[in-house]
């Protein structure tokens, strides 16, 4: 074994002579059986320096995982007089993992927790880690091995339930350090998965893992799997070969804080729409709350996980809307063509403000690149007034907002006093970049179309019309019977584009007039259109067209 060679250098380095020594004599005398640690099939990771406070009972949650990434960060008195039960209001087992970064695996940070553990109450340790890479020199890996199978042995001795990591760069480096762990008495080995997880790509961190589950396999342990705590990266193989098996991590608290809900395998971005579910967390708590509380989403994240590994079906009882209208008010206008001399834009803000809604919906056109050209007055003016209503925007595309090309040029207009100008010339306006910011984020924002679920039940696809391919200048009748011709699931079509009112909910079809008054085109062709409708979708799902005066 220690004749293996070094990858960077391919020469030969035996490690520390009186740390292998010590190993040897502690094998040699070892009596000690470490006792094991009952854990559930699966433990969430939490951050000591940040913890997370969860309805752990009704969620049947029974072991925690506590990370560190800098002791110094944390009130270790707080947690010391507390206790940890106390500290992170849970009444199950609680265990501390040493993984962390390499930098704080000292002597002094091993003596931090062993204090911590006493002090604080814990009920085992996952440890002691020590970083053992595979491009890392013969002789630095195999002395990180040893210290980190000696500060093992030192939590064991010390009292201190203990849970130890396998750990080794290569095949060899594994199947020596199982057999020290075998001469340990460890009935429970933890895997670190995260590493060879996060490279599964790469063939040697495959191959690796692999060596790593049939040396957890030989040794005939109960395997505690970490950094696995996601649908992607949950290894479904484990969960097959080792059915016993308890899996950890971190990955449902920080998808959590992302914003990211688990949606069977795959994940839904709730920045961008909202999640109805009926899975045990969820079940009883509005839709719009659970989508925009991290505590929320994690709960649900927890309960989709647990019910993975356990086989069962995940994923089915979850709808997606960009909108659940629980509550409040929420206000529809279309076409306000900003950026055009006969936009009513200002108006539109004035009568929004009055009616105070808790959603705005902005049914395509906001902006027209194509007969007008919005000036910095009018988008930063328009931005902030929608900043002041304090609610929900949710914008749809129309077609004269939508061509790319033309919201670069906007852009532009936006930011250059001159026609063209250098970068390093340009002098920074924080009014001009904060509009095209805006813009940025708007249009970033927009849809096609979008679906929102109104408080009766009732599903409403809200869209901009254009592609319908009707022309505004066609019959109102003509363009209501070709659509509501069309077969399908909604209840309800809300469309923008025609510049014409047409309210017949019970038809299933509403359409918007525009904020913009007569243009020439139109006057050429003697169109008149509606102004200055509002729909407003109240609380309990009816609606009403607030038509212009």
């Amino acid at each position: 074994m220690y004749t293996s060679v070094c990858i960077k250098s391919r020469s030969c380095s035996p490690p520390k002579v009186d740390k292998l020594r010590e190993l040897h004599s502690l094998l040699e005398s070892w009596s000690i059986k470490p006792p094991a640690i009952e854990l559930p099939r699966l433990i969430p990771e939490t951050r000591l320096e940040k913890p997370i406070r969860l309805r752990w009972d009704k969620l049947g949650v029974r072991a925690i995982l506590v990370s560190f990434y800098d002791l110094e960060k944390v009130n270790i008195e707080k947690v010391m007089d507390e206790g940890v039960h106390r500290f992170l209001d849970f009444d199950g087992t609680v265990l501390l993992s040493t993984i962390t970064l390499d930098r704080l695996l000292t002597e002094r940070t091993f003596n931090l927790t062993l204090a911590l553990l006493k002090d604080g109450g814990f009920d085992g340790v996952v440890g002691w880690d020590m970083p053992v890479y595979m491009d890392d020199p013969k002789m630095m890996s195999l002395t990180n091995l040893i210290s980190a199978a000696l500060f093992t042995a030192r939590y064991v001795r010390e009292g201190v339930p203990t849970i130890p990591l396998l750990k080794g760069s290569d095949a060899k480096e594994m199947d020596l350090y199982s057999h020290w762990l075998q001469r340990l008495g460890f009935k429970q080995v933890a895997l670190h998965a995260t590493e060879y997880v996060l490279n599964y790509e790469d063939e040697k961190a495959r191959d690796l893992m692999g060596t790593a589950v049939l040396k957890m396999i030989k040794l005939r342990v109960k395997p505690l799997i970490i950094g696995t705590a996601s649908p992607r990266s949950l290894p479904y193989g484990l969960c097959r070969e080792f059915p016993e098996a308890s899996f950890a991590g971190m990955g449902w608290l920080l998808s959590a804080e992302r914003f990211h809900a688990y949606h069977g395998l795959d994940t839904l971005d709730l920045k961008a729409c909202v999640m109805e579910c009926n899975c045990q967390a969820c079940l009883g708590k509005p839709a719009t709350r659970v989508s925009r509380s991290v505590e929320d989403i994690a709960e649900h994240n927890l309960i989709q996980l647990k019910n993975l590994i356990g086989g069962e079906k995940v994923g089915e009882n979850i709808g997606v809307f960009d909108a659940v209208l629980e509550h409040g008010t929420t206000a529809v206008v279309a076409d306000l063509h900003i950026g055009t001399n006969q936009s009513l834009w200002e108006t539109c803000l004035e009568k929004l403000k009055k009616i105070r809604p808790s959603y705005v919906i902005l049914l395509g056109d906001t902006f027209d690149y194509v007969n007008g050209s919005p000036t910095l007055w009018e988008v930063t003016s328009f931005m902030n007034g929608l900043r002041e209503l304090k609610a929900e925007v949710i914008p749809v595309s129309g077609c004269s907002d939508s061509d790319r090309l033309k919201l670069l040029e906007a852009m532009k207009q936006l930011l250059f006093t001159e026609d063209s100008i250098r970068p390093q010339l340009l002098e920074s306006n924080d009014t001009r970049s904060g509009a095209v910011r805006d813009l940025l984020a708007f249009h970033s924002a927009c849809k096609e179309e979008i679906r929102v679920k109104l408080a009766d039940g009732r599903v409403m696809v809200l869209r901009h019309g254009h592609r319908l391919g009707f022309n505004k200048e066609d019959d109102l009748e003509e363009i209501v019977n070709g659509i509501l011709r069309e077969e399908d699931d909604i209840e309800i079509h809300v469309l923008g584009h025609f510049h014409k009112s047409f309210f017949k909910p019970k038809k299933r079809l509403v359409i918007l007039g525009s904020w913009q008054t007569q243009t020439r085109e139109e006057e050429k062709t003697g169109f008149i259109p509606d102004i200055m409708d509002i729909l407003l979708i109240k609380g309990d799902g009816s609606l009403k067209l607030v038509r212009g005066e």
